[in-house]
């Protein structure tokens, strides 16, 4: 191992970029080894200002110790109270940084005698000794016009690639210099009171991930983001995933353009016409949460078979059940998972028969009864052991009222059909989970602190989240 090539520790070290014990150990090994690994520890080395707080104040001083050894000494004598370093680093850790995290900047400028002119004297040096920044977090007040204004910013977020913000940052000057973001994630966006924002949507060349979280209203219906649809309309080529939170209006038909688009992500319900005759060719993860089951079916009869993944985490009005059923029977040869409303209706069973027949490579699956009285349970167990593939693996049973004895016949007929092996999780009064296994003919249970909303707790999330 430590006569590994310099270009197969870097692919090793940055595969344990979140290890710091494991990088810390390795940084001890030989002269190599540790100029491989700084580089890695030094990418990002707010990630480490975590855990209980007691760790975060000790790792915050050695970041201040270091970071501010690389400031001129004349501004260390004039703004530093105390522990001022003189000792010349061993290496350039500055040099290395490709994220920058301002709230982490502001933490290190605290007792000092003149907070705000030593943060940006930190963001000029930083500046100077870290020209390729490519993920810009920005979460406080004093990241304003007049840093972007330096002459080194511009070379520094020149190549930015990843930009996380409040919306009460003005991103205008960040407009005119950053035009390659590929990932955008925008906080608490005050809807169209923000030409910043559209602005520089507008302005980038190769936008790929779009997450925006929108103030809350009390009346969703007279507040528009149209601005920000038709900004994002303008990238509907290249963007690949939009994850949008709150109520949203964008009072244009912005659903009709994203015809790459592989993951959509709505926390909130859509209130107006924005759902007009959508196109999602290639779309493969949709999420709703808080939306209706109607706009989950439209979404879906607007693509062509690459569905993979469907999660529905509330539940909906009895009406639009079947609808949903079918769309997902019609246009979802390839579905891996989802979340279905059951109820004893003799033809949403029907359609569940045609849906098992059709999905053929379904591995996860989720059933929501409504009504947890109902005791309808054994005939959906039949269902699913004789038309449900054998490709499933997972189900979850939420709000059945199910008697052991039945899931324990279950097993064994599923077992003598299908000869695979299934899990099966029973989620109760939408509080407690528990995983059902059979062992030695027997039931084993096992609980699980969580609710309802989590009834996709073991299965990993495929899309681009920040």
């Amino acid at each position: 191992m430590s006569k590994l090539s310099q270009d197969c520790l870097i692919i090793i070290f940055e595969e344990l970029e979140y290890d710091v014990k494991s990088l810390y150990s390795c940084l001890l090994i030989n002269k190599l080894w540790c100029e491989t690994v700084v580089p890695v520890l030094w990418k990002n080395p707010w990630k480490f200002l975590k855990n209980n707080k007691y760790k975060i104040l000790i790792r915050l001083s050695y970041l201040h110790r270091t970071i501010t050894s690389f400031l001129p000494p004349e501004i260390k004598l004039h703004l530093i109270n105390k522990d001022i370093n003189t000792h010349k680093p061993l290496f350039k850790y500055i040099s290395y940084l490709k994220t920058l995290k301002d709230t982490s900047i502001v933490a290190i400028a605290q007792n000092t005698h003149d907070k705000n002119k030593f943060i940006r004297e930190l963001f000029k040096m930083i500046f100077n000794y870290s020209p390729n920044i490519k993920k810009l977090i920005i979460f406080s007040n004093y990241f304003d016009q007049e840093l972007c204004n330096i002459p080194e910013s511009r070379k520094c977020f020149l190549n930015v690639t990843t930009l996380k913000c409040y919306t009460f940052v003005k991103l205008d000057k960040l407009a005119q210099i950053c035009h390659n973001i590929r990932y955008l994630n925008i906080k608490y966006c005050n809807y169209d009171n923000n030409p910043g924002l559209i602005t520089l949507i507008k302005a980038q060349k190769n936008l790929k991930y779009f997450k925006c979280g929108f103030k809350a209203f009390s009346d969703p219906y007279e507040i528009s983001c149209k601005g920000i649809g038709e900004a994002l309309t303008k990238q509907a080529d290249s963007i690949l995933l939009i994850h949008l939170s709150c109520p949203i209006k964008f009072c244009c038909p912005i659903f009709t353009k994203f015809v790459n688009l592989k993951t959509l992500k709505i926390d909130g319900k859509i209130v107006d016409k924005s759902l007009m005759k959508p196109n999602l060719p290639n779309l493969e993860y949709l999420e709703l949460y808080g939306g209706y089951i109607y706009e989950a079916a439209i979404f879906i009869k607007s693509t062509k078979g690459n569905l993979r993944e469907i999660r529905i985490k509330h539940d909906f009005h009895e009406k639009n059940r079947l609808m949903f059923i079918q769309s997902i029977t019609e246009y979802c040869p390839n579905l891996k998972s989802v979340a279905l409303f059951y109820q004893d209706d003799h033809l949403v069973i029907r359609e569940l028969e045609k849906l098992f027949s059709t999905c053929s490579q379904l591995e996860r699956l989720v059933i929501v009864c409504e009504d947890y009285y109902n005791d309808s349970y054994d005939k959906l167990l039949d269902i699913l052991v004789i038309n449900a593939p054998s490709s499933l693996n997972s189900l979850k049973l939420d709000n059945f009222k199910i008697k052991m004895k039945s899931l324990k016949t279950f097993f064994k007929r599923w077992k003598e059909k299908h000869q695979t092996s299934i899990s099966v999780y029973y989620i109760l009064y939408f509080k407690e989970i528990h995983k059902v296994d059979i062992i030695n003919d027997c039931i084993e249970v096992k609980k699980f602190d969580d609710n309802y909303c989590c009834r996709y707790f073991d299965w990993n999330y495929d899309y681009w989240c920040y």
